[in-house]
């Protein structure tokens, strides 16, 4: 009877190991990273079930087609091989070209094209990707600004038939990011505070006696008259740096109002 519950139970662990495997693969994108040197070309399939996307690069120039129907997209006098991702990048049927434009010490940016089966190719009116990520039907632009790292998520939108820029983030440090969602048409929400790790808003507590807050004008912070006192509540929503000085952007719920203003980072514990 042990070694029958023994097996039942070995058998069960391997059926929802491979479910999830299972599961897995099918939400990840099906991509290739891909290179065409001068005079080369570059034809496959199985990448994107249905069309052959072909590239192919001749007298400094690069053609991109797919079943017979082709668009020149760049110059390029390049003795390095030219180089490109290539696939299904949100996991939804549609089939994309990354070309490779710019590349430094951080980053490398990409250029968009979508491929069709019955017609030539396309560039949607998308952002550039730049050190691109595919995950979950979401496609994650990184880049290094300064001391900061962003991040731009790209998500797919069936109503206007391209990519568009659902989330941002701004790295405050190593734990906190600044996120702003954006809708298909371009409207961003409010920013917030969260934490890089478990996404959870970031609050934080008055540590002095008295906090003085602050209103912003550009770059300029001048004080109020109101202030908060020790042990108060409030909820991290933006920051500003200003390399001497940082300050948050908080929103604090009183007995009769909310207030919205800034406060200096040293007058509070996280």
């Amino acid at each position: 009877m042990k070694i029958f519950r023994l097996i039942l139970t070995t058998y069960i662990s391997l059926a929802s190991y491979s479910i999830a495997l299972a599961s897995e693969l099918k939400s990840s994108p099906s991509y290739d990273y891909v290179e065409v040197s001068e005079g080369g070309k570059f034809q496959n399939q199985s990448l994107c079930p249905g069309i052959t996307v072909s590239i192919k690069r001749g007298n400094d120039q690069i053609s991109l087609g797919s079943n017979g129907k082709w668009i020149a997209i760049k110059k390029d006098d390049s003795i390095e091989p030219s180089e490109f991702i290539v696939g299904d990048f949100w996991n939804n049927k549609h089939c994309y070209v990354a070309k490779k434009v710019a590349e430094s010490d951080v980053n490398e940016s990409y250029e968009l094209y979508e491929i069709y089966k019955s017609s030539a190719p396309t560039k949607p009116k998308s952002p550039s990707l730049i050190n691109p990520e595919f995950k979950n039907g979401t496609v994650i632009s990184s880049y290094r600004d300064a001391a900061r790292w962003h991040k731009e998520f790209l998500c797919y939108s069936a109503q206007i038939g391209s990519p568009y820029l659902c989330e941002k983030r701004i790295s405050l440090n190593d734990s906190i990011e600044k996120k702003e969602s954006c809708d298909q048409l371009g409207h961003c929400a409010s920013p917030t505070l969260v934490s890089s790790n478990t996404d959870r808003q970031i609050m934080a507590v008055i540590s002095e006696e008295k906090a003085f807050t602050f209103s912003q004008k550009g770059d300029k912070f001048s004080q109020n008259h109101s202030y908060l006192i020790k042990g108060d509540k409030i909820k991290l929503v933006d920051f500003e740096d200003l390399g001497s000085d940082l300050y948050y952007r908080f929103k604090y719920e009183g007995k009769s109002k909310e207030t919205d203003a800034w406060i200096k980072s040293t007058e509070v514990k996280l």
